[in-house]
């Protein structure tokens, strides 16, 4: 005799609800719902399925097990609606076994579809059927709690590891001495906080907002490289080359940078599968987008990621990023003129020692200019200070373009620039080169209708020692340059030893 015609109903099945309440876990829960359900009905089969974003997966199975029931089970879960509905809240069809019943199991504030209960009932009486149907839907209230509540721990636990990743790397990402190092540390801690093996930081250089670095990590990671940005009106294909010529392929959108940049997609396989994403987030710099954060995933694979994670995830590198550039920028202040960017004084002082000391141990000489750009103040007077400034820019920028990258320049005050030529070597057909630097650099020079050239003093290294002796030798030497009528270069005489 079925045990609900012994036991007192409600005794029962608040036995039950106190069994489920209790499981371990998720999937008992389901099996002491299904095992009671067998003990006071018995019916044919039934299942419990849950509904995700990659849809309908088996929790729990019991009673008997055929592929045709499997599949009619499946079919019978297709026609429910993702949403609670109030014509469709319960899905039966007969069944040569009896009766196949589909009863949804909702989200309780969205309403969205969380699982399903399949039941195929015995061949018992119509009344029994209706008294079955009436239970099973009540328990569905209880089942999709369960079901949510498990969600809810599971995402808890997510966040809770997610979170401590975070923590832990905090202090990571605060104390990088560079760029490049805070986004091999970021790659790999997204791979463990969001769950992704490939992706890339794209990112804004920070002295040259027209140059883009890709930084890639994971599966990525050998992806690094500097582009010239290519802006690319009304983009009509999916990628573009560095040209603006739109290339074959499905449409991938870069929307901050409005380009795609072929050779940072090499490394993606050319059988990627159609439903392979780039999903980006924006680096924030002062309230503005100086990068993003790319994950290259399949379609669903991020669903379950908790945004707040990610959001906390993102910020934590953009705060990273914003107070490395911040810090790199008081360095670069303390030791770069702000109008040339050249190295000043002090930066000129710092660099000068260490290139002194190895030039020693080489047993080479240095050769030392100061160079004074002659009539100046008849420019500020003339055209105003700004003009000035662009002057003194541009003169900064053909000094520099004209050197080697190991030789030095700097502006240490006013119009007055130092150059320092490295591993120098006395002969005459060096000292012929210096003379067509300067007259290469003040034929750069614009036409202002003022008298402008560059007067030049030299000093040498061993001959003396350090900035200060360097500095004083040179500066007497412009001192005759000036005397002598301007627009030359003084004690560039060879010296043979």
């Amino acid at each position: 005799m079925p045990i609900a015609k012994t036991v007192h109903k409600t005794d029962w099945s608040w036995g039950l609800v106190s069994r489920i309440n209790e499981s371990a876990d998720l999937l008992e829960g389901l099996r002491e719902f299904l095992k009671g359900l067998f003990e006071r009905y018995s019916p044919t089969m039934a299942g419990i399925w849950l509904k995700d974003e990659e849809g309908w997966q088996e929790a729990d199975w019991q009673g008997e097990r055929k592929p045709e029931l499997e599949g009619w089970a499946k079919r019978l879960l297709t026609q429910l609606p993702a949403a609670d509905s109030e014509e469709r809240k319960l899905v039966a069809f007969p069944h040569e076994a009896g009766f196949l019943h589909a009863f949804p199991l909702h989200q309780r504030r969205t309403r969205a579809l969380l699982g399903a209960c399949v039941v195929l009932s015995s061949n018992q009486d119509l009344t029994e059927q209706e008294e079955m149907r009436r239970w099973v839907e009540h328990f569905s209230w209880l089942l999709a709690l369960h079901i949510e509540r498990e969600q809810e721990r599971n995402r808890y636990l997510r966040q809770q590891v997610a979170l401590s990743l975070i923590l832990g790397g905090s202090n990571i990402l605060n104390n990088v001495a560079n760029e490049a190092q805070l986004f091999t540390e970021a790659g790999e801690m997204a791979m463990g906080i969001l769950h992704v093996d490939k992706g890339m930081f794209i990112v804004e250089d920070a002295l040259d907002h027209d140059k883009i670095w890709f930084r890639g990590f994971g599966r990525f990671k050998d992806v690094e490289l500097s582009l010239d940005r290519v802006r690319i009106p009304e983009q009509k294909g999916p990628f573009c080359d560095l040209q603006g010529v739109s290339l074959e392929g499905e449409c991938r959108e870069c929307p901050y940078f409005n380009m795609v940049c072929r050779k940072a997609m090499e490394d993606i396989p050319e059988n990627m599968p159609e439903d392979m994403l780039f999903t980006q987030y924006p680096l924030l710099s002062n309230s503005e987008a100086i990068g993003e954060l790319r994950l290259l995933h399949e379609k669903n694979e991020l669903a379950g990621l908790d945004k707040d994670t990610l959001n906390t995830f993102v910020l934590q590198i953009s705060v990273a990023l914003e107070t490395l550039r911040h810090r790199s920028m008081l360095e670069r202040l303390a030791t770069h003129d702000p109008l040339t960017g050249l190295l000043n004084r002090t930066g000129l002082e710092e660099r000068l020692e260490a290139e002194c000391s190895r030039a020693a141990r080489a047993q080479e000489q240095l050769l030392f200019i100061v160079l004074d750009l002659d009539h100046f103040k008849q420019v500020n007077d003339t055209f105003g200070h700004p003009a000035g400034d662009q002057l003194l820019i541009k003169i900064g920028s053909a000094l520099a373009h004209n050197v080697r990258v190991y030789d030095l320049v700097s502006r240490i005050g006013g119009d007055e620039f130092v150059v320092v030529f490295a591993r120098w070597e006395e002969s005459q057909v060096n000292y012929d080169r210096v003379r067509d630097w300067l007259a290469e650099v003040e034929a750069a020079l614009p036409n202002l209708g003022i008298d402008i050239g560059l007067s030049a003093g030299v000093a040498r290294f061993p001959e003396n020692t350090d900035f200060r002796s360097l500095y004083q030798k040179a500066d007497e030497a412009l001192y005759q340059a000036k005397q002598q009528g301007r627009h030359r270069i003084c004690g560039l005489e060879v010296v043979f030893t």
